[in-house]
């Protein structure tokens, strides 16, 4: 497999964030990326949606979940596990509960890694710019089992980006968190790149198994 130069990862660890996955990879394709996209699944995600993945992302990794996880939650892990991607240079991790309303290919432009800092000071890597790194992934992986438990992963791993890399904050537009019903009063809507669905994914309320082209232009 060669070297991709830039790439957008999401995951899909089950059928529902698979398709969400499809969903944000249709965003991203309409707001016309010149980038790669790929998505991380694991073994809860069924052969249809694994098929419908195939079909649509660039690349498709199988992640096993293994005994480095040690107690780490699987969304938390994947995030983690995109450090360990040999062929990406840059790559900018999108959680599957995001959606791109704008191009932002420039996220790709300045080198370091990127998130957002919330208005607690904690990071939100639900988008995440980073330069995968075998060696960087170890010490991650290493620095998150030194931890007595793992109710704060998250957090953890934040501090590790934020004290132990070269961070940065990334611009809210970036990550903008909306509810359903709700309006974008945080940043004009013109400034607006990528969003975040807080709580419920407009496919949460449909209660849907369609996983076909219908569905994912009601979201869309």
């Amino acid at each position: 497999m060669g070297v991709v130069e830039q790439c957008w990862v999401t995951m899909a660890i089950d059928d529902a964030s698979a398709l969400k996955a499809l969903v944000l990879a249709k965003s991203l394709r309409r707001v016309v990326t010149t980038r790669k996209v790929a998505v991380i699944f694991c073994s809860d995600v069924s052969a249809k949606m694994r098929n419908s993945l195939i079909s649509t992302f660039d690349q498709c990794l199988k992640m096993d979940p293994s005994h480095e996880m040690n107690g780490i939650p699987i969304e938390l892990y994947v995030k983690i596990f995109c450090w360990s991607i040999p062929f990406i240079k840059t790559s900018v991790f999108l959680h599957p509960d995001t959606l791109v309303v704008r191009n932002c290919d420039e996220l790709f432009d300045q080198p370091g890694v990127k998130a957002r800092l919330t208005d607690n000071g904690d990071i939100d890597t639900s988008v995440c710019v980073l330069e995968p790194s075998l060696v960087t992934y170890e010490k991650i992986v290493g620095w998150m089992n030194t931890g007595k438990n793992h109710d704060d992963a998250n957090q953890r791993y934040g501090k590790y980006i934020q004290e132990q890399l070269n961070f940065s904050p990334l611009a809210e537009k970036y990550n903008l968190t909306i509810t359903l019903g709700g309006k974008l009063a945080a940043a004009p809507e013109s400034a607006v790149s990528i969003v975040r669905f807080c709580k419920v994914h407009p496919l949460d309320s449909n209660n849907n198994t369609d996983f076909g082209e219908g569905l994912l232009e009601k979201v869309c």
